[in-house]
């Protein structure tokens, strides 16, 4: 079934608020190993270490380990090794379920693959590959709704030899987890098959949630300005709104640009008591984003509506609004000279979100060359387009609501640098920097 779908979620959640048993995962591609539970607990080795105690069984075809006390690691490590191809990556793959209470900030429990039979158990830039999902905060014993098994991913790069040892880890405090379905794959074909999955997925339109506009202006008319901000208390940072102490609790949608009119889950939270929510106005149109800084102008009354539309959404909350200052695709073209260059003046290319760290002969699709965030000539265009979209939100009234602003752009949104950047615009920002 390779690039089919299947739940991973199966039984009763009642009482679970937000338990989703419809979410769903690619059925493991190309399947390079499967753990051989119908032999049973001889299948497998045990050990206890640090002082960790418990008991290991293999029941109806599933892992069970009880850890008994809150110390050291118990790894249960398949007996046969497994042979991939030299130098593959493999993505290890395997379901747990919680069944007694769990503390996820002190119990852990994750997969593992070792190249051969040497163990490594440090946290590594090969397990943060595309699609892993690995973290050490991933690998946390989050405690599921009866029955319901969460998939976890592991990845590593086989050795000269191919051959490769998959293991479970379940370490710190006590608890009693089940694990089915393990098994290990070729990462490029599971890759594949998320896309495919993630493709199959559309979008919902929410558009329905949206308060009536004329009920909407009524209250906006008869509204204040509203005001956040952080403060000082009893040794913390407390949020106060209003001038009153607030939980630091938000809601950051993508509501927008996925084909529907309106896709945001901002009414559930708002009625939920979540109601303080962002609002994403990108700048630069590109990579089949939408936005509202083109070759054609600035849109401010469409930045100013996709705000409007998010409060429409959330009628209770107040917001912050993020504004993506990236330039349009065509701006690098308009203007040679305020383009990121490497050290050898080739330009640095990126998407919507991402730079391209390896220097490309030629232009990648689907990305375009990127403006050197040094560049006095975007920063003066962000800045009188800023200035029109908050006059926008100012005449409108939507500023009442607007409690804070936050600026983001290029590689993953902070302006961070994959690619050092040698223009002429961040030459001279140096040498402005060193005159100081």
């Amino acid at each position: 079934m390779n690039g089919a779908i299947v739940v991973v979620a199966f039984a009763s959640v009642a009482g679970w608020m937000g338990a989703n048993t419809s979410r769903t995962a690619p059925e493991p591609a190309r399947a390079l190993w499967r753990a051989p539970v119908e032999k049973g607990a001889c299948a497998f080795r045990v050990d206890w270490r640090d002082g960790a105690a418990g008991t290991f069984a293999v029941v109806g075809g599933r892992l069970r380990i009880e850890k008994t006390n809150d110390v050291g690691r118990v790894v249960v490590t398949a007996a046969e090794t497994f042979d991939a191809s030299a130098g593959a990556v493999v993505q290890g793959f395997v379901e747990c379920c919680v069944v007694g209470g769990a503390d996820p900030l002190r119990a852990r429990g994750f997969p593992r693959l070792f190249a051969g039979a040497r163990e490594d158990f440090k946290w590594t830039r090969a397990l943060f590959a595309a699609n892993s999902a690995e973290s050490p905060l991933y690998s946390q014993l989050v405690n599921t709704a009866p029955g319901v098994f969460v998939r976890k991913l592991c990845r590593a790069r086989a050795g000269t030899k191919g051959t490769m040892t998959s293991a479970i880890v379940v370490e710190g405090a006590a608890s009693v987890t089940e694990w089915r379905n393990w098994g290990a794959e070729d990462a490029g074909a599971a890759d594949a098959a998320w896309k495919a999955a993630n493709a199959r997925v559309k979008a919902p339109d929410r558009s329905g949630t949206l308060e009536p506009e004329e009920e909407f202006d009524r209250a906006l008319a008869a509204d204040v300005d509203h005001s956040a901000r952080f403060v000082a208390k009893d040794g913390f940072a407390r949020l106060e709104v209003d001038g009153r102490v607030a939980p630091p609790i938000l809601y950051k949608p993508t509501p927008f640009g996925m084909g529907v009119p309106f896709t945001g889950e901002g009414r559930a939270f708002d009625n939920a008591g979540v109601n303080l929510q962002v609002v994403n106005v990108r700048f630069g149109v590109g990579g089949g984003r939408l936005g509202f800084w083109s070759k054609d102008g600035f849109d401010v009354a469409g930045a100013a509506r996709r705000v409007k539309d998010a409060m429409r959404a959330a009628p209770k909350s107040l917001f912050i609004v993020t504004i993506r200052c990236d330039a349009y695709p065509e701006y690098a073209t308009e203007h040679p000279g305020e383009t990121w260059r490497r050290i050898d003046g080739t330009p640095v290319y990126g998407s919507c979100s991402q730079g391209e760290k390896n220097p490309s002969a030629t232009q990648p699709k689907g990305k375009w060359t990127w403006v050197s965030n040094h560049s006095l000539v975007w920063r003066a265009d962000v800045k009188r387009h800023m200035t029109e979209f908050v006059a926008a939100l100012k005449a409108t009234g939507l500023a009442k609501r607007v409690v804070g602003v936050h600026l983001a752009g290029y590689h993953d949104g902070q302006f961070a640098v994959p690619v050092a950047d040698f223009s002429a615009p961040a030459v001279e920002a140096f040498r402005r920097w060193q005159e100081r």
